[in-house]
């Protein structure tokens, strides 16, 4: 998938779109998965099995957010 370009797309919407892109590289393996869109950063909430999961979500996340900075502080590994 391309970098989106966020400019003209609501945070809803955009949220919606990193999601699916984290739910499809991880096969559904985040429990409780949530993103959350601020002016600069993607916050990805949720629970995972292994730091390998963690690592999907975010290369998953950077593959459509563009220059947004994505945090993972919020996603545990359980």
């Amino acid at each position: 998938m391309e970098h989106a370009s966020h400019g003209h797309v609501r945070p809803a919407d955009f949220s919606h779109v990193i999601e699916q892109q984290i739910h499809q590289r991880t096969y559904g393996r985040i429990h409780n998965l949530r993103v959350e869109m601020t002016c600069e950063r993607v916050v990805i909430h949720g629970r995972v099995a292994t730091y390998y999961l963690r690592q999907l979500a975010l290369q998953a996340a950077l593959s459509v957010s563009g220059e947004l900075q994505v945090c993972v502080e919020n996603l545990h590994v359980v």
